[in-house]
């Protein structure tokens, strides 16, 4: 290990901290681990911490999962867990982890990060100062020229989508802003960020919490033009979105080839 090597490397990922009870699917579902390793002068110590949620932490004091995975939808009722945490979705702040203004922040889906401490104890929920209460997803992007953070947020209840942007040092800039044309839950996995755009690709995979509660699935594929409820769902699409001033343009197309954007 080199001596003038210096720095922390961090890593977040699906780990139950209790066997799981009805569905478990990787990497949907699972205790947020993180893992760190601190380099410094030619050593390299490492330690892994759970992120402590409070539905991770109601779980730890009854010593059993209280949850089931995503697709089995069986959540605690009041009798198990406090008010504030009956017939909710657990907090699953397990998939990726990010540091920007300041902050390192464990990073669930379409939910409230978690901010740790460099030592990777949970300091607790992060909002942004309030200006979003619904979260973000997984896949922010950092502008490596401005600092800023773009972020984007899809739900199952309006507004389906939304952006924003925060400044280098954590505070909203802008938004967070509903993206027009998205009528019902989407499933959106990821972005891309240029220094004039924020690209969106809306491909054809809907979220369907009614048939998931009848025991259907959660997802739902529908490659082809419909239409649903009156309106027009569209096949793929791809958004482009001016930094500060909202939808640009939007391109409708059948096929889009799709390249992961660099992280």
């Amino acid at each position: 290990m080199p001596n003038d090597l210096d720095g922390l490397y961090l890593l977040n990922g699906p780990d139950p901290r209790f066997s799981p009870i009805g569905s478990y699917l990787y990497p949907l579902d699972g205790d947020g681990m993180l893992h760190g390793v601190w380099i410094s002068q030619g050593e390299a110590p490492c330690r892994n911490r759970f992120v402590r949620t409070p539905a991770g932490l109601a779980e730890e004091k009854v010593g059993r999962a209280l949850r089931a995975g995503l697709e089995s939808m069986i959540m605690p009722g009041p009798a198990d867990v406090s008010p504030d945490l009956a017939d909710t979705f657990k907090n699953l702040p397990d998939i990726d982890v990010v540091r920007h203004g300041g902050r390192i922040l464990a990073l669930a889906e379409s939910a409230c990060p978690f901010r740790v401490s460099p030592d990777l104890d949970t300091l607790g929920k992060e909002t942004f100062g309030g200006a979003l209460p619904s979260g973000i997803t997984t896949h922010p992007k950092i502008d490596p020229l401005t600092g800023e953070m773009a972020v984007f947020c899809y739900g199952l209840e309006p507004p389906w989508l939304t952006w924003s942007i925060t400044g280098p040092d954590g505070t909203m800039r802008h938004g967070p802003t509903v993206v027009a044309g998205v009528d019902e839950p989407m499933m959106v996995h990821d972005m891309a960020l240029t220094s004039r755009f924020l690209v969106l690709v809306l491909a054809p995979a809907f979220l369907d919490l009614p048939a998931a509660m009848s025991g259907g699935p959660f997802h739902r594929l529908a490659p082809r033009a419909r239409h649903t409820g009156g309106a027009r769902s569209t096949g793929r699409r791809a958004g482009a979105l001016g930094r500060g001033r909202g939808l640009l343009a939007v391109a409708h197309r059948q096929r889009v080839r799709l390249a992961r954007p660099a992280r």
